[in-house]
C-alpha cells in the first residue's frame, strides 16, 4: 500500500472528492492566527534597550538600538514580527552573544507538517537543528540537523538520507537565496526527508515544533571593533494542514467560544478539527464512528478510502466496537460487536433475546418489542432453568403444566415453591371419591361421594357408615330409644345399644334375660363364650344372638384378630397404613368392582362341574397369597422404595391372576364362590373349636349350596332387567330440554320416531327475547358471536387509529418541546452575550476614560477619540427596547407557561395511552370470553367509549400544542431583530476597541518620545541656566573690559573680540527667552486640552449610564422570559 503521508504532501492541491479514495484538506501557514503560541527563548531589548552593531560597507559599522519593551515599537524585534504580514521592515532578533537560542511553536491540535521556511536577516547560523513533539511537548524527536560543517558541529550524527522516520541525519546548511554572510532563506521539507522512508506517514505529524540555534554565525572583524553576533529572522513560515488520516477534505474552526471566527485572519487560518468522512470520527478521523466498527479502522489510501462499515445491530444499539476474534471467526466479513443492546436483546448483533425473554414472532426483529419476557411462575419452574427463546415455554417441574408452569397436572394439587415436584399427588380414597373428578388444584380437596368427608374422602360423615359400598355412606339410623348415641361403627354400622336392646340399629328388644358380655346364645339353653380375640373387639365381644364378633375400628376377621385392609401395623395395634396404600388399594378395589360387574352380567351361567373348580382353586389361592404378601409388606415397611416396588409387583400379580381366572369363571358364579369361600374360611376357623362350630360350618356350606341353586332365579331377574332397559329410559324430557320444544311422544333408545329437534319445535332466540332449550340458545349465541366479531373488527380499527393519533401527538409534543427548549437556550445565550457585551463595554469605557485622563495623552488624540465616541449611534433607544420587551411580555402572557402546557400534554398522552391499553385489555377479554356473548358486547362498547375519551384528550392536547407553537414563532420573530441590533452594537464597539488599541500603541510611543523630549528640555533648561550664569559673568567681564578700555584705549583687537562675545551672549539670551515663551504656550495648550477632556469625559459618562440602563432593562426582560413567569 502507498503510505498515507506520501499522498498527503499535496496540500495546496488537495483532493476534495473523498468518494473514491483518500482526500486531504488544503494547506497553509500554520502561524496565521497562532502568533500567541509562538515564543522565543531570547529577544533583544525586552527588559531594557540594547545597542547592536553590524558591518556597514567594507570598513565601517552601523550601530542601532533594539527596544522591544512595547509590542509595536518601530525599533522593537519581538518574535511576532516573523509573521509574513509584518512586512520586510520588521524582524525577530535575539540578544547579542547568546549562542543557544530556540523558537518554539505550541499547538493545541495535531497537524500535518509540509515544510518550514526561515528567511534570515542575520548571517546564517553555523549549526541548528529542528525538533518536533507528537504528545504536546512531553517527548521530543529531532527532525534534522543542519550545519555549515556537520562533522565539526555534530560529530556523532551521520549524514545522508534517513532510513526510518526516527533516523535523524545532518544536512549541509546552505541558503537558497543571498549569501550566508548577509542572510538568506533556509527551507526544511518533510517531503525531501520522507522520499526514502517507506513508513513516512508518521513523519509529518506534530503538536509542537522547536528550532534550536546552537552556534552563532561567524562574522569577520571590522577594523578594531568586532560586530555583534545574534540570530535575526525576518519571516518564518510553517506550512502544513490539519491531520485527518486521509478521511477529510476540510477542517472546521476551533470550538473555542472566544475565537474570533469572523476576522480575516481566522478565515485564512488553517483549522485543526477535521470534518470527517468515510464514517470516521475523532478530531483527526483516527477512529470509526460509533456504529461503524464492522471492519478495522485504517488510514485512507489514494485508491482505497478504507471506509468504516456499519455494524448490524438490528436497530437495538447506537454504538459498536471492533473485535479481532469475531472478525477472524467470520472469515473477515465483520468484526463489529454491538454495545449495550437495548429492548431486552443480546448477542454480537443484538440478534437474540436475553435470558428469560423470548422472540415475539408477531414483530420484526428490529422492532422494540421483538423480545418479550417469559413470565415463568417461579413456584412451578425448575430452578435455574431458562425458557425457550423461540416459544417462551417454561421448563416445568414434573407435576406442573402450562406455558408459564402455573398449573398442576390432573390428579395433583397445591403448587408450592418448596416442593421439588411442584404439586403434590391427590391422595383421594377410591371408595369415597367421585369417578373422573380430580381434586381441586388449589386446595387438594377431593370430590367426595354423598356423606363422605375428609380432604381425601377417606371417612364417612358423622352418623354415617358403609363407605366400602362405593356409592357413598348411608345413615347409621341408630334407634333413639335403644342406642346410647346416634353414632355407629363406620365399617359395620353397629350402633352402641342400651341394656335390653340388640340388633345393628339397637331397635330390637332383647329377651328378658341375656347372656353376659363376651357370651351369646339363649340363657335358658346356655350361654356360649364368644369365639373372638377380645383385644380386637368392642366391649360386648360379640352379637348376643348370633355370636358374630364385633370388631373395633381398624380390626377385621371372624375373630377380630386381623388388622383391617387399610391398617398395616402388627396386630393388635393396627395403625393406619402409609398414604400410598390408598393408591394401590384403589387399583385393587377397581379390580374387585370389575369382577363383581362381570359376575352380575353373567349370573345366569352356572358354575361347571368336574374339573372347573379344581382349575380355579390354585389361581384363587395364588391371588389370595399375593394380596396377603402386599398387606404384609405394607405392614412391615413405612413406605420405602423397595417396599413400594414389592407391593407394585404383588398387585401386578393379583391383576394378572384375576384376569386369567376371570376368564375361567362362568358369569354369575364369582359372587357365589366368594360367599362360599368366606363361609368356608369362617368354618375352617371354627373346626378346632367345638362340635357346634362344625355344625355351623355344615350349615354354612348348605347355605352356599342354596345360594348356588338360587343363581338361576337371579339370572331370570337379570334377563327381565335387560328387557326393561330395552324400553327405557324415556328420553322425551331430555329432548325437550335440548330442543326447547314440547314433545309428548315417548322416545327410548330402541324407538324414537322423527327428528329429535325438528325445525318447528324450537323457539328462535333474538335480542331481548328469552328462549329455552340448548339448541335455540346455541343458535342465538352464534348470532351474537357473529355480531361480537364485527364489533371486534371495528374496535381493532379504532385502536389502530388511536395509536396513530397518539404517536402523531407525541411527535408534535416532542417537536414543540424541543422548539421551546431551543428558544429558552437561545434567550439564555442572548442574555449571556448581552451581559458579556455590557461587561466589555464597561471595561472599554473605563479604558477610554483612563486613556483620556492620562496626562501624557496627545490632545489631538483625545479630540479624535471623543468625536468618534459621540458619533456612535445605538441601533435603538431605551424606549424602543421597552416597547419590544412589552410586546414579548404580551406574547408570553398569551403563552402562559409552556412547561405546564407541555406537562398537561404529557399527562393527556399518558392518559390516552392508558385508555388505549384499557381498550386493548377489553378487546383481549372479549376474545378470551367463551361463555356469555353479552359480556363480550359490553366489553366492546366500553372499549369504544374509552377510545372516544382518548381521542378527545389527544385532540385537546393537539390544540394546546398548536397554540404553543404559534406563540413560540411570534416570540422568535420579536427576538430576532433585537438580537441583530445587539450584534450591531457589539460590532461597533469592537471597531471602537480596535481603534482605541491602535491609539494606545501610538500613545505609548508618544509617551516615550515625550519622555525623551522632557529629558531634552531639562537638559536645555540646564544649558540655559548655565548660559545665563555665563552671560552674567560675561557682562561683568565686559564691564571690566569697558572700564579698562576707557582707561586704556590701546586694547585694539582684544576690544573687538570682546564686542563679538557680547553680541553672541545677547543672541543666546534672546533664544533662551523665546524657548521659555514657547514652553509657556505649550503649558497653556495642555491645560485647555485637559479641560476639554474633562468635558468630553462627562459626556462619555452619560453615554455609559445610558448603555447601563438599556443593559439592565434587557437583563430583566430576559430573566423574566427565561423563568416563564
Amino acid at each position: 500500500a502507498v503510505p498515507l503521508f506520501c499522498s498527503s504532501l499535496r496540500l495546496l492541491g488537495a483532493q476534495h472528492d473523498c468518494s473514491s479514495g483518500a482526500c486531504y484538506p488544503p494547506g497553509g501557514d500554520l502561524l496565521l492566527g497562532r502568533v500567541q503560541h509562538l515564543r522565543a527563548s531570547s529577544t533583544c531589548g525586552l527588559t531594557k534597550p540594547e545597542t547592536y552593531c553590524t558591518p556597514h560597507g567594507e570598513w565601517n559599522m552601523r550601530c542601532c538600538r533594539c527596544d522591544s519593551r512595547l509590542p509595536h515599537s518601530h525599533n522593537g524585534h519581538r518574535v511576532a514580527n516573523v509573521l509574513s504580514s509584518a512586512g520586510r521592515s520588521r524582524w525577530w532578533q535575539s540578544q547579542s552573544g547568546m549562542e543557544r537560542v530556540y523558537l518554539q511553536l505550541d499547538l493545541d491540535e495535531k497537524f500535518q507538517l509540509n515544510s518550514i521556511v526561515l528567511d534570515f536577516r542575520s548571517p546564517l547560523p553555523t549549526a541548528m537543528l529542528i525538533e518536533r513533539s507528537t504528545d504536546f511537548g512531553k517527548t521530543w524527536e529531532v527532525y534534522q540537523y543542519l550545519a555549515s560543517d556537520c562533522a565539526a558541529a555534530f560529530p556523532h550524527v551521520p549524514r545522508g538520507s534517513p532510513e526510518s522516520w526516527g533516523d535523524a541525519r545532518c544536512q549541509a546548511l546552505q541558503a537558497q537565496h543571498g549569501y550566508p554572510a548577509h542572510g538568506g532563506k533556509v527551507k526544511f521539507s518533510v517531503q525531501d526527508v520522507a522520499s526514502t522512508i517507506t513508513t513516512s506517514y508518521k513523519l509529518g505529524q506534530f503538536t509542537n515544533l522547536r528550532i534550536n540555534f546552537t552556534q552563532l554565525p561567524h562574522v569577520m572583524r571590522q577594523g578594531y571593533r568586532s560586530p555583534s553576533t545574534f540570530y535575526a529572522v525576518t519571516e518564518m513560515q510553517v506550512l502544513g494542514s490539519c491531520f485527518c488520516n486521509g478521511h477529510a477534505d476540510r477542517c472546521a474552526p476551533s470550538e473555542d467560544p472566544h475565537a474570533s471566527a469572523g476576522s480575516c485572519t481566522s478565515r485564512r487560518q488553517v483549522h485543526g478539527r477535521c470534518e470527517c468522512q468515510h464514517n470516521t470520527a475523532g478530531p483527526h478521523c483516527e477512529r470509526c464512528a460509533a456504529l461503524y466498527n464492522a471492519r478495522p479502522w485504517a488510514p485512507a489510501e489514494d485508491n482505497d478510502p478504507h471506509e468504516c462499515q456499519r455494524c448490524n445491530c438490528n436497530g437495538h444499539s447506537t454504538s459498536c466496537h471492533f473485535d479481532p476474534e469475531v472478525f477472524r471467526s467470520s472469515g473477515g466479513v465483520s468484526g463489529g460487536v454491538c454495545d449495550n443492546c437495548q429492548h431486552n436483546t443480546a448477542g454480537n448483533n443484538c440478534e437474540r433475546c436475553q435470558t428469560n425473554y423470548f422472540r415475539n414472532q408477531r414483530q420484526d426483529l428490529a422492532h422494540p418489542e421483538a423480545c418479550l419476557p417469559c413470565e415463568c411462575d417461579p413456584d412451578g419452574t425448575v430452578p435455574g432453568s431458562i425458557c425457550d427463546p423461540l416459544s417462551g415455554r417454561c421448563v416445568c417441574k414434573e407435576n406442573v403444566q402450562g406455558e408459564r408452569c402455573h398449573l398442576c397436572k390432573p390428579g395433583f394439587a397445591q403448587l408450592a415453591h418448596a416442593n421439588p415436584m411442584g404439586c403434590r399427588r391427590c391422595s383421594c380414597n377410591v371408595l369415597g371419591t367421585r369417578q373422573d373428578m380430580p381434586c381441586d388444584d388449589e386446595t387438594g380437596q377431593c370430590s367426595c361421594l354423598p356423606n363422605v368427608v375428609g380432604t381425601d374422602c377417606d371417612q364417612c360423615a358423622a352418623e354415617h357408615w358403609d363407605m366400602a359400598s362405593g356409592r357413598g355412606c348411608r345413615p347409621c339410623d341408630c334407634h333413639p330409644g335403644g342406642s346410647l348415641s346416634t353414632h355407629c361403627n363406620q365399617f359395620t354400622g353397629q350402633c352402641s345399644c342400651r341394656e335390653g336392646f340388640t340388633g345393628r340399629t339397637c331397635s330390637a328388644a332383647q329377651q328378658e334375660q341375656a347372656c353376659p358380655d363376651r357370651h351369646y346364645g339363649n340363657v335358658r339353653v346356655g350361654c356360649t363364650e364368644c369365639n373372638c380375640d377380645f383385644q380386637g373387639t368392642e366391649d360386648v365381644g360379640c352379637d348376643k344372638s348370633t355370636g358374630r364378633c364385633l370388631c373395633r375400628p381398624g380390626v377385621t376377621g371372624p375373630r377380630c384378630d386381623q388388622c383391617q385392609r387399610d391398617h398395616c401395623s402388627t396386630y393388635p395395634s393396627c395403625e393406619p397404613c402409609h398414604p400410598c396404600f390408598h393408591i394401590y388399594d384403589g387399583d385393587i378395589q377397581r379390580l374387585r368392582l370389575r369382577l363383581h360387574q362381570s359376575a352380575l352380567s353373567n349370573s345366569s351361567v352356572l358354575l361347571p362341574g368336574g374339573t372347573g373348580g379344581s382349575r380355579l382353586g390354585p389361581r384363587l389361592s395364588q391371588a389370595e397369597g399375593m394380596a396377603q404378601q402386599a398387606q404384609g409388606i405394607l405392614g412391615r415397611s413405612p413406605g420405602t422404595e423397595q417396599g413400594l416396588a414389592q407391593v407394585g409387583s404383588a398387585l401386578a400379580g393379583i391383576v394378572n391372576a384375576s384376569v386369567s381366572f376371570s376368564a375361567l369363571i362362568p358369569a354369575g358364579a364369582f359372587q357365589t364362590i366368594r360367599s362360599a369361600y368366606q363361609t368356608s374360611a369362617n368354618a375352617s376357623g371354627l373346626v378346632a373349636g367345638a362340635a357346634a362350630l362344625l355344625a355351623r360350618s355344615r350349615e354354612n356350606r348348605r347355605n352356599a349350596a342354596a345360594l348356588e341353586g338360587a343363581a338361576g332365579a337371579h339370572s331370570a331377574k337379570l334377563l327381565a332387567l335387560r328387557a326393561e332397559v330395552a324400553v327405557s329410559p324415556n328420553l322425551t324430557p331430555a329432548v325437550n330440554k335440548i330442543c326447547g320444544g314440547f314433545r309428548v311422544e315417548k322416545c327410548t333408545p330402541a324407538q324414537c320416531e322423527g327428528l329429535l329437534c325438528p325445525r318447528d319445535n324450537g323457539t328462535a332466540c333474538g335480542a331481548g327475547l328469552s328462549c329455552r332449550g340448548a339448541f335455540p340458545r346455541s343458535a342465538g349465541a352464534l348470532g351474537m358471536a357473529t355480531k361480537a366479531a364485527g364489533e371486534l373488527g371495528s374496535l381493532s380499527a379504532w385502536l389502530r387509529d388511536t395509536a396513530q393519533l397518539i404517536k402523531t401527538t407525541e411527535t408534535s409534543a416532542n417537536q414543540i418541546q424541543s422548539n421551546v427548549r431551543r428558544l429558552v437556550e437561545q434567550m439564555s445565550v442572548t442574555r449571556t452575550q448581552i451581559e458579556g457585551d455590557v461587561r466589555r463595554i464597561q471595561q472599554f469605557i473605563q479604558q477610554v476614560r483612563n486613556f483620556l485622563s492620562d496626562k501624557d495623552t496627545d490632545p489631538a488624540t483625545i479630540q479624535e477619540i471623543s468625536e468618534f465616541v459621540l458619533s456612535l449611534r445605538l441601533p435603538t433607544d431605551a424606549a424602543a427596547v421597552l416597547r419590544k420587551m412589552t410586546e414579548i411580555q404580551n406574547l408570553a402572557t398569551k403563552l402562559q407557561c409552556p412547561d405546564s402546557i407541555l406537562a398537561q400534554t404529557a399527562e393527556d398522552i399518558a392518559k390516552a395511552k392508558q385508555l388505549q391499553q384499557e381498550a386493548e385489555q377489553a378487546r383481549n377479554r372479549a376474545n378470551a370470553v367463551e361463555g356469555d356473548v353479552e359480556e363480550v358486547v359490553g366489553y366492546l362498547r366500553r372499549a369504544n367509549t374509552v377510545l372516544l375519551e382518548a381521542q378527545g384528550a389527544i385532540r385537546g392536547s393537539s390544540s394546546s400544542l398548536r397554540f404553543i407553537q404559534e406563540r413560540v414563532e411570534e416570540i422568535e420573530a420579536v427576538l430576532g431583530p433585537a438580537e441583530r441590533n445587539a450584534q450591531a452594537v457589539a460590532e461597533q464597539l469592537a471597531a471602537l476597541r480596535e481603534g482605541l488599541r491602535q491609539l494606545q500603541q501610538a500613545a505609548g510611543q508618544n509617551r516615550l518620545r515625550a519622555s525623551d523630549a522632557q529629558r531634552a528640555a531639562a537638559a536645555a533648561g540646564e544649558k540655559a541656566g548655565s548660559a545665563q550664569q555665563s552671560f552674567q559673568q560675561v557682562k561683568q567681564m565686559y564691564a571690566e573690559l569697558k572700564s579698562r578700555m576707557q582707561q586704556s584705549p590701546a586694547l585694539g583687537g582684544q576690544g573687538s573680540r570682546v564686542q563679538s562675545i557680547d553680541q553672541e551672549a545677547k543672541d543666546l539670551f534672546e533664544e533662551t527667552s523665546a524657548m521659555m515663551l514657547r514652553m509657556a504656550a505649550l503649558e497653556t495648550e495642555i491645560q485647555e486640552s485637559n479641560r476639554a477632556l474633562l468635558s468630553k469625559s462627562a459626556r462619555l459618562s452619560g453615554l455609559q449610564e445610558r448603555v447601563g440602563r438599556i443593559r439592565d432593562a434587557i437583563s430583566k426582560r430576559v430573566a423574566y422570559y427565561d423563568s416563564c413567569s
